[in-house]
């Protein structure tokens, strides 16, 4: 998580917030945070609408 906020330029209790799901991200925050973690932000979008529609 550190490693995370660090690379982010976040505080580590932002990160967590999001990781346990007491924070949600908007859109811009998702393709800003994928980015950063080195992750394609369309493809974690087509995740997140695979495991909601099977």
């Amino acid at each position: 998580m550190r490693e995370a906020a660090h690379l982010l330029g976040k505080p580590h209790s932002f990160i967590g917030k999001i990781e346990v799901g007491q924070r949600r991200l908007d859109v811009i925050e998702f393709i800003w945070y994928c980015r950063s973690l080195g992750f394609d932000p369309i493809e974690g979008i087509r995740q997140l609408y695979t495991e909601k529609h099977t």
